[in-house]
């Protein structure tokens, strides 16, 4: 078995909330952030005192459009319009060093995500409407591409949290259900293949809850987040159980990882939400809608502390940090803005203790 696979599946390397809960409060982060044209620009973050150091830009890739984390914390994936590419992570510095870039088998390349061995990258390509898997080499490089699955206009290729399917929200109002094997690197279709939301909607972002009972999807057509059950046996959604209505525009969805709030931003306002779940329904009641700190919020992160929120603001070319508090789930503003230009994308991986 591969080296960084064989670690991460014994526990030796740890990523995400493992991490933290080993490390505990005092782990720093880099925070690399994906720009459209600018590369890949990189912070220190620390979760104690809610700051960001800037670091070094890498420029191998002029326009990633997003970014995946290696479950060892030793590397990371970027996809732009037509490749994707792999970076070796220096620990102690956050340095990246270019590794490998291969084609991304499509164009439009706009989402990249990582089964959590550590085996099988999953590239999405919106242009040319498909997913495509690679395998990792030895050393955690780009490897052969050994699937590829046409989808129509889907925006990303979800993993579910237990790795074991594959769903691919699409903007026709889809959501396409796959089976997958990590170590070979390849999927194919589930039965049922897809589930099919309300007349006239577009399946997009989608998220799910920790418990794996329940998983939300925006729909920027109709401005809305639809909640939907999961049936964790077969690998598919099977019902849309409700929705929320939201302003146009709707961007982005995150869960916490106690899966008790959910977040999602929304362009033509320049807000954020928060929204508290119900543990046994699966819906949400909105509890605060807040300015993001910009314009034009696309993607944001919760920090692997799940103290912090971070919004990348396209539009005005910035990135705004919000402190989340626990028991509400609510966000106030946590100093300035950082100034990125036409950040898209936001990676954390754990920092080498000094």
């Amino acid at each position: 078995m591969r080296l960084i696979a064989a670690l991460a599946l014994t526990g030796l390397l740890h990523a995400g909330t493992l991490d933290v809960l080993k490390r505990g409060p005092k782990t720093k982060y880099f925070v690399y952030v994906a720009t459209n044209g600018g590369g890949i620009a990189s912070y220190r973050f620390d979760p104690e005192e809610g700051t960001l150091e800037p670091l070094a830009t890498a420029t191998a890739v002029p326009k990633p459009a997003w970014l995946s984390a290696h479950p060892s914390n030793q590397l990371l994936y970027a996809v732009s319009d037509d490749s994707v590419a792999s970076f070796a992570v220096n620990g102690k510095t956050g340095a990246l060093r270019l590794m490998n870039t291969a084609s991304s088998r499509g164009t439009g390349g706009c989402h990249i995500t990582m089964d959590k061995n550590g085996w099988m990258l999953l590239v999405t390509n919106c242009t040319s409407g498909n997913v495509a898997s690679f395998r990792t080499e030895g050393d955690g490089g780009v490897g052969p591409s050994m699937g590829l699955q046409e989808t129509g206009h889907a925006g990303e290729a979800v993993i579910s949290p237990d790795n074991f399917f594959i769903f691919v929200p699409d903007s026709t109002g889809k959501v396409f259900h796959y089976r997958f094997n990590a170590s070979e690197a390849t999927f194919w279709p589930n039965a049922p293949p897809s589930f099919a939301l309300a007349a006239g909607a577009g399946a997009g972002h989608i998220a799910f809850r920790p418990d794996l009972k329940f998983a939300y999807s925006v729909d920027e057509k109709k401005s809305s987040v639809s909640v939907l059950r999961y049936n964790r046996e077969a690998g598919t959604v099977t019902e849309l159980v409700a929705s929320v209505s939201t302003p146009p525009g709707t961007a982005e969805i995150a869960v916490d990882a106690a899966g008790r709030f959910a977040y999602e931003s929304s362009r033509s306002d320049a807000s954020l939400a928060v929204y508290a779940i119900d543990r046994k329904a699966g819906t949400l009641k909105q509890v605060q809608r807040v300015p993001s700190g910009g314009r034009g919020p696309g993607t944001f992160r919760i920090d692997p502390s799940g103290g912090y929120l971070l919004v990348a603001n396209q539009s005005s070319n910035s990135i705004a940090l919000f402190k989340i508090e626990r028991k509400t789930g609510m966000v106030t503003p946590a100093g300035k803005a950082l100034t990125v230009p036409s950040p898209v994308c936001i990676e954390f991986i754990p920092a080498r203790p000094e």
